[in-house]
């Protein structure tokens, strides 16, 4: 038929079970990449305490080097707390120095989450998670770390 020309294929196959697993584990992953959304902003209402941006940063290192000494249990546990604990900051910190510092960090988890997320191939929310990691670089006005995201988004396209 003419269509065929066009490259046009059937429609997609069902996924198959293999990466139920994956899905599963990684279920708090998912939500705190992509939380549900309501009519009332849930991390501006669950600011507390003044975060502390310091530490922060240092647990999201520390995850960092867990990553690349292939602990993947690891830092898939650590990385729903990282996410919302940013999440937190930004929201905590709404204006400043300390908002941009905020923003940076955030950016560095979500560049970790979609990393450790396309090793693992579950490149949907890889995407989700490095596109964020990007957007708040360069929010922050750091475009190396921008650029960081943008290389990881690469190995990702590759994938």
């Amino acid at each position: 038929m003419w269509w065929s020309c066009l490259g046009t294929s059937d429609a997609p196959e069902p996924a198959g079970r293999a990466e139920e697993p994956n899905r599963l584990n990684l279920i708090q992953l998912r939500a705190a990449l992509t939380p549900a959304v309501g009519l009332v902003d849930q991390d501006a209402q669950a600011v507390g305490e003044e975060p502390n941006l310091r530490a922060y940063a240092r647990t999201v290192r520390d995850a960092r080097v867990l990553y690349f000494s292939d602990s993947y249990k690891s830092v898939a546990a650590q990385l729903p707390g990282l996410l919302r604990d940013a999440a937190r900051a930004v929201a905590h910190y709404d204006s400043g120095e300390e908002h941009r510092q905020a923003l940076l960090a955030r950016a560095e988890a979500l560049r970790l989450a979609g990393t450790y997320l396309t090793q693992v191939r579950q490149y949907d929310i890889a995407y989700a998670a490095l596109r964020g990691a990007i957007t708040d670089a360069r929010e922050g006005g750091d475009l190396l770390a921008a650029g960081s995201g943008v290389g990881c988004m690469c190995w990702l396209l590759v994938r």
